[in-house]
C-alpha cells in the first residue's frame, strides 16, 4: 500500500463546481465580515507535495434548485394547512403558539425588499430553524439585472448548495429590490438550499469518512478530465525525483489525497463530533443521502433522474410547502 506522505504528486486545479441543480429565482450574496468562508490552502508553487495536491478538488457538484416550468398556482392556505407546511418542513410536531411564532418571524424577514437584506436574514433564520447553527457557511448573492432571461437554463437556475457549507441565490431583481413574486421564489429557495445542506449535515454525522468518499466518487463522475491531469501530473512529478510510480499507484494516490482532503473540509464545514449510531433511522437516512450525491444527475443532464433522486424530492417538497408559507403570508399582510 502506498504511503501517500513519501510521494510527489499533483494538484487538481481550478477543478469546476459542477452542474448545479435550480428551481426558480436565488442569488449568491456576499456576506463581507458576517459570512463564514471555507479558505482552502493553495498548493506552493516551487514543488507540489502530496500534501498539497488536492486543496483544487473541493469543487463538487451542487444542488441547485431547479425551476418547473408552469409550476401550480397555489390557493390562499389556512392555518392548520400552515402548521402542517412548517411541521413538515422542520420534521417535527409544531404546536399551535411554535407555528405563531415562525409566522411573526418570516413576516417581519418578508418587509426587507432590499435583495442582499433579504437573503442574508432567510439564511440566517434557516440556519437557527433547521438546527445547524455549529455548520460553517458561506452564502453569495449572483443577481439576474432586472430579472433579464439571458436563456431558459440560466433562469431556471435559482441557487445551489454544496456539501461544503457553499449556498448561491440567484434571484431576479430590480435595482437591486424584491418584488412580490420574485420575493416568493427567493423565500421557497431558501428554504430549498437550506434543506440540502441540513440533507449533507445529516449524512456527516451518520459517517464522515464514507461521506468524504461518496464526495470524491461523485467528483470523479463529474469532473473526470481534471482527475486524469492530476494522475498524469503525479506520475510525471514523481519521475523527475527519480521516482516511478505507476498509473494504478499514481490513481491511488490521487484518490486516498483528494478524500482526505476533503474530510478534513468537511470537518471544518460541519464542526461537530456526534455521530448518529449504526442501527439508527438516522444513520440509515444519512448513508441514503450519501448514496444520492454520489449518483446524483443534474437538471441539465436528465429531468427525470434529477427530479427522482432523493436529496430532490424531499427539498422539492421543502420548497412546495415554503410557497405556501409564503401565499399565506403575502395574502395576510400584503408584502
Amino acid at each position: 500500500m502506498l504511503e501517500v506522505t513519501k510521494y510527489n504528486y499533483a494538484g487538481i486545479n481550478n477543478l469546476p463546481t459542477t452542474n448545479p441543480i435550480n428551481f426558480k429565482a436565488e442569488s449568491s450574496l456576499e456576506r463581507s465580515g458576517k459570512t463564514d468562508e471555507i479558505v482552502l490552502e493553495k498548493p506552493k508553487k516551487k514543488k507540489k507535495s502530496l500534501g498539497k495536491i488536492f486543496a483544487g478538488i473541493i469543487g463538487v457538484v451542487i444542488l441547485t434548485y431547479g425551476s418547473i416550468v408552469l409550476r401550480r398556482k397555489l390557493s390562499k392556505p389556512s392555518f392548520d394547512e400552515i402548521q402542517k407546511c412548517f411541521s413538515q418542513i422542520f420534521e417535527k410536531d409544531l404546536s399551535t403558539d411554535e407555528v405563531k411564532n415562525l409566522i411573526s418571524k418570516y413576516k417581519e424577514i418578508c418587509k426587507t425588499k432590499d435583495t442582499d437584506d433579504f437573503v442574508e436574514k432567510m439564511i440566517a433564520e434557516l440556519k437557527k430553524d433547521y438546527g445547524l447553527e455549529n455548520v460553517t457557511t458561506n452564502t453569495k448573492v449572483n443577481k439576474l439585472k432586472d430579472n433579464s432571461i439571458k436563456t431558459a437554463m440560466e433562469r431556471v437556475k435559482a441557487g445551489s448548495a454544496n456539501p461544503y457549507g457553499q449556498i448561491d441565490m440567484n434571484p431576479g431583481t430590480y435595482n437591486n429590490t424584491l418584488i412580490r413574486s420574485t420575493q416568493g421564489e427567493t423565500f421557497g429557495t431558501a428554504f430549498h438550499e437550506m434543506f440540502h445542506l441540513k440533507q449533507f449535515y445529516q449524512a456527516y454525522k451518520a459517517d464522515p469518512e464514507l461521506f468524504a468518499k461518496s464526495v470524491y466518487a461523485n467528483t470523479k463522475k463529474t469532473a473526470p478530465d481534471e482527475i486524469e491531469k492530476a494522475i498524469n501530473q503525479t506520475i510525471e512529478l514523481n519521475k523527475k525525483n527519480g521516482i516511478t510510480v505507476s498509473r494504478a499507484e499514481a490513481e491511488k494516490l490521487v484518490e486516498e489525497g483528494s478524500i482526505k482532503e476533503i474530510r478534513q473540509t468537511l470537518d471544518k464545514t460541519y464542526n461537530t463530533t456526534t455521530r448518529f449510531a449504526k442501527d439508527s433511522k438516522e444513520y440509515s437516512k444519512g448513508v441514503e443521502y450519501m448514496n444520492s450525491y454520489e449518483n446524483y444527475t443534474s437538471l441539465e443532464e436528465n429531468m427525470d433522474d434529477y427530479m427522482k433522486n432523493k436529496l430532490e424530492e424531499e427539498a422539492y417538497k421543502v420548497s412546495d410547502n415554503a410557497e405556501k408559507i409564503y401565499k399565506y403570508l403575502s395574502s395576510i399582510w400584503k408584502l
